[in-house]
This record gives structure tokens, sequence and C-alpha cells, in this order.
């Protein structure tokens, strides 16, 4: 998805990279009610990963695959591999972020769990500065 430019609209910050880098999800969006049930649905399949192909060898960056999460399974891409130590980093195409994680943990996706599209939109904010006071005397008056 994409923001559209120009028009406002209401989003839910999902996941905060840096102070200017962030992705966010459009929540009126209509395919957004989708995602819980895709969400359950991948937990569901990938709960036994036994039963679910992995990965083929060789691992190459810009390829989408199912990635564990200690909330679940999500849909993610492969941005950079290492092969010297079978690592890969990926970034969460769904809620954001980015992981650093064993390639022998990421999955084959299921075609029919890339209906609906990617609901993370990555952001990068503009003229962040920081704020004009001085935190060391707005922390000590505080503490007396």
């Amino acid at each position: 998805l994409y923001l559209p430019d120009g028009i406002p609209i209401e989003v839910l910050v999902t996941s905060v990279v840096s102070c200017n880098h962030i992705f966010v999800q459009q929540i009126l969006h209509p395919s957004y009610p989708e995602l819980s049930r895709l969400d359950n649905s991948m937990s569901v399949f990938y709960h036994h990963t036994e039963m679910t192909p992995l990965l083929p060898r060789p691992i190459q960056p810009g390829i989408i695959c199912a990635a564990p999460t200690q909330a679940g399974w999500f849909r993610a891409l492969i941005t950079v591999y290492n092969s010297n130590h079978d690592m890969a980093m990926i970034k969460f195409l769904d809620y954001g972020g980015y992981l650093y994680v064993h390639a022998n943990s990421l999955r084959v996706l299921r075609q029919d769990f890339m209906i609906i599209p990617f609901q993370a939109v990555e952001v990068y904010l503009d003229n962040v500065v920081t704020a004009d006071i001085d935190v060391r005397i707005f922390s000590i008056q505080h503490i007396n």
C-alpha cells in the first residue's frame, strides 16, 4: 500500500526504527480488517514448522517468506542474506520493522497468504529535530 498524496488519513504507527523512520498501517483501508484473519491463518498453518518447507538455497535478497515472532508468523521480505552464518535481515511487510534471524527459521510463504496487500507503509519523516529544551536541567528540576 501507499499513502495517498495530499489527503489526510488515519494511520496506526506499528514500528519505530528511529525518530524519523517509522512504519504505519492505514486502518481505514478496505483490506485492513483482513489482516487479523491472515495472521490467525498463518499462525495455525506454520505452528508445526516441521511440516512446512524451508526456504530453498541459495537464499536471495528480495524473497518474500514467512517469519516467526513471539506474536505469531508474519510475512517478511529478505533484505540481506549472510551465507557464511546462514543469517538474514528481514523486513516485516505488514507491521514494519527489521530483524536479523537464522535463515533456517524462515519458511516458504503459501501463495494464498499473498492475497491481501502488504499493510505496512515505510515512512521517513523530514525535518525532524530535537526539542529546544535542556533535558539535563528539566530532569534535575523534576527530581527536587
